[in-house]
Parts: structure tokens; C-alpha cells; sequence
């Protein structure tokens, strides 16, 4: 996490610790691999939801208020009965929740891909395992029939819009997607251009792209009517594929994948680790979640080793699996 933040940012986190200068506790408690789990979460407005579906995606927990508690004074939370203490914290209180002992973990991580002289020379060098996968993913693209093509058609924005990157996005992600606005996705592809993967002559998925410097961006990605069979059959790979090559031919030194969720249970960020990428922090939130497991108990144990997350340390960010 950057203590050293420009003035936007730290408008942004003061403005909405005055907005949220209490959290309202939840209890969350149902059976996780047997016995029950309980969580004690905090919620920022942004928390709750997110939490009670990483723990109990099914819905089968029981869910009680349990008041409001200053956002300060939260970081007290880490002497709570809970199995695992989860507390969506503003950043100007990092310190605080640093101090206490609570892993401090970002909302988004960044995932960027390094491009070297030869392409695809990191991923090779990480052993038989990523050679192994690379192979796969590039058949099984291959057999399916996927081709990529540039596009700088308006027309075309539109469809991708609506028809790929809004129903991708809610799709896989329900009520928790965050979906950004039509006008910023659209200048975005103004920018750039925009990627589509094509099956029997038909398009089936999408990205925006756009060059800032020696990076190349993929902000946005979508899946026609949000269909994830077309994920599993390998568009995404496809399109990824082409965009490094792309950024490889045109001397780009680096290629931005854009967020992810920082726990390696979310199928998105598994995948981007299957490049090898670098996980960075995002530097621009405003808060960050705040984890601590007050009495190390069994239960807690499995379900923080069932969802391992990267947390914010002096060098940047490391993965947590100590459990």
C-alpha cells in the first residue's frame, strides 16, 4: 500500500472516511468442511457481500448485525471470539490495522506481464509445468478454431459493450461485478482499438487495447451474452495470446492485464498466474481489506488456506500461505 499518495487519492480516502466513519458489524456463521465457521466482518458499504460469498458461495450461513463500531477503533476487532475477523478498512488507517497485526490485503491487485527480446521467454523459463500448459491452451485454441482480429469499427464498440462486456461481467461475477461506465470503456477503445476472437466466423469474445508508453493496456474483456463455455473452450487465452504478440512485434516492454481479486480462489487471477505475471498493488483504492484470525483455530485455518490472498508488505505484495 503507497503511504505516499498524491492529492487526488488522499481526497478521495479522506472524503470517504467522513462518509464512513462507523462500520457496521455482521456475524457470519455457517458449516464450512464440517464444523461451523464464524467470520466477524466490518463493512466499509463494499465488504459484506464479497466475504459471505468467498466463504459461503451456496448462501448457506446465517447472517446477524451486530451494531456499529467506530472506524478507528476497528482495529480492536483483532481480540474478537470469531474464527477469522475481516474488516473493510479506509488507507489513511493503515498503520493502525498494521500495528495490531492484521494481514492488510488490497481490494484489487494489478497483474502486468513482462515482455522480453523473445517472446514468451519468461513463461518458458519457469519450468516444464508452464511449458506444459502453454502447449495445451495453444492446442486446444487451436482445435476449437479460434481466430483474432484488430478493430477500430464504432459500430463494433456497441456490440462489444453490450452484447460481451456487460453480460461477461455480471455473468461471472453477480452482484459484485463493477462495471464501468459506457463513456470510459468507449474512450478507452478510442485510444486503442478493439480485439475480437472469432469462431466459425462469428465473434464470440472481446477486449479494448491501447498503448501508454512502452505498456500495453487491456482494460476491458468481454464473452458474448457472458458465456463462460466459451472461456473454458479458450477465447480468452486466445485473445491474450494475440495481444502479446502483438506488444512483442511492436516493442511494448510490458503488458497491463489490468485487476483482479487478491485471493488465488478467484478463477481470473489463477489463470493470469498461469503467465507468470507480476501482482502489484493498486495503488489508487481507497480502502483495503484488513484480515486477522484472532485464535488461530482449525476452522479458521481451512478456510484462509482454501483462499489464500496476497497482502501488501514493505516490497509490495506477497502471498499468504502460512496457513
Amino acid at each position: 500500500m503507497n503511504i505516499s499518495v498524491s492529492g487526488a487519492n488522499l481526497i478521495r480516502r479522506t472524503a470517504s472516511l467522513a462518509v464512513h466513519p462507523t462500520l457496521t458489524l455482521h456475524s457470519l456463521e455457517g458449516e464450512y468442511d464440517g464444523p461451523p465457521l464464524r467470520l466477524l466482518v466490518a463493512d466499509d458499504g463494499s465488504t459484506l457481500s464479497y466475504i459471505q460469498n468467498l466463504a459461503f458461495p451456496e448462501g448457506k450461513a446465517s447472517v446477524s448485525r451486530q451494531g456499529t463500531i467506530s472506524a478507528f477503533k476497528a482495529p480492536c476487532l483483532i481480540e474478537s471470539e470469531a474464527d477469522v475477523v475481516v474488516v473493510g478498512a479506509n488507507c489513511l488507517l493503515f498503520r493502525r490495522y498494521k500495528d495490531r497485526g492484521f494481514y492488510l490485503v488490497p481490494k484489487w491487485v494489478r497483474l502486468f506481464l513482462p515482455v522480453q527480446e523473445e517472446p514468451y521467454a519468461r513463461l518458458y523459463a519457469h519450468g516444464r509445468q508452464t511449458r506444459k500448459y502453454f502447449k495445451w491452451m495453444l492446442k486446444k485454441v487451436n482445435d476449437a478454431g479460434f481466430q483474432c482480429e484488430i478493430t477500430n469499427d464504432v459500430s463494433w464498440f456497441d456490440r462489444f459493450y453490450f452484447d460481451m462486456y456487460l453480460p461477461y461481467a455480471f455473468n461471472r461475477y453477480g452482484e459484485l461485478a463493477i462495471v464501468h461506465s459506457y463513456q470510459k470503456v468507449r474512450k478507452a477503445f478510442l485510444k486503442g482499438s478493439g480485439v475480437v476472437a472469432m469462431k466459425d466466423g462469428k465473434p464470440v469474445a472481446g477486449s479494448i487495447i491501447f498503448r501508454e508508453g512502452n505498456t500495453m493496456r487491456i482494460p476491458h474483456a468481454g464473452v458474448v451474452e457472458g458465456g463462460l463455455e466459451s472461456v473454458k473452450e479458450g477465447a480468452a487465452f486466445a485473445l491474450d495470446y494475440y495481444v502479446a504478440q502483438m506488444a512483442h512485434s511492436s516493442g511494448c516492454k510490458a503488458i497491463d492485464f489490468g485487476h483482479s481479486r487478491p485471493f488465488l480462489s478467484d478463477g481470473a487471477l489463477r489463470y493470469k498466474l498461469n503467465w507468470r505475471m507480476d501482482v502489484v498493488d493498486d495503488a489508487d483504492a481507497v480502502s483495503f481489506l484488513a484480515i486477522a484470525a484472532p485464535r488461530r483455530t482449525e476452522q479458521a485455518a481451512k478456510f484462509l488456506s482454501a483462499n489464500m490472498f496476497y497482502h501488501l508488505n514493505k516490497s509490495g505484495v506477497d502471498l499468504c500461505d502460512e496457513w
